[in-house]
């Protein structure tokens, strides 16, 4: 029988999976600061989208953990993802309201867990202020959605100065503009 399949994992696998909270950080970043840019493109949602897909599953690798809170958090997390793209590909299933509710669920869950693990650590070091930055980042997202579903709601609850004869709605970058 070969050695090399004998059950044991390779010394370099653990370090492959660990997934830190600088990951989510730049995933945020990147969300946050491309949004203004992509969202006035031909393909600005599918690439926001995109975006948003990648922050939430490094959200939900950044909350790691044992094996139970892994399984919650894909629990949550799976049903969040099904509903942004089913939403982004076939808006007249899912409604607006629904996938950010959905993704408000998910953010709120995976803040409660970072801010465990912050208020737990004995010792701040580069991932610990990582983890901080991005708790910030994620309540600005999760008060974004907030704004998303209720301009969804009710279209007259945000005035935007616009030009009076060509109403605006309220895009993704105004609800994150607004939440910070």
């Amino acid at each position: 029988m070969n050695q090399r399949f004998q059950g044991t994992r390779p010394v370099w696998l653990p370090k492959l999976l660990r997934y830190s909270s600088l990951h989510l950080l730049c995933a945020l970043v990147l969300l946050l600061a491309g949004t203004p840019f992509i969202e006035e493109s031909q393909d600005g949602e599918l690439i926001e989208t995109a975006l948003l897909t990648v922050v939430l599953i490094s959200a939900g690798l950044a909350v790691g953990g044992h094996r139970k809170l892994m399984g919650l958090a894909m629990l949550l997390l799976i049903p969040t993802i099904l509903a942004n793209w089913t939403h982004h590909l076939f808006p007249e299933l899912v409604s607006p309201a629904a996938h950010l509710a959905c993704s408000m669920v998910f953010t709120g869950f995976v803040v409660f867990r970072i801010l465990r693990y912050i208020m737990n650590t004995s010792r701040v070091d580069s991932e610990v202020i990582s983890a901080g930055v991005s708790v910030y980042l994620l309540l600005g997202l999760l008060w974004a959605f907030a704004y998303g579903i209720v301009a969804h709601l009710s279209a007259a609850s945000f005035l935007l100065h616009t030009d009076p004869t060509e109403p605006q709605r309220m895009t993704s970058f105004n609800c994150v503009y607004f939440s910070f």
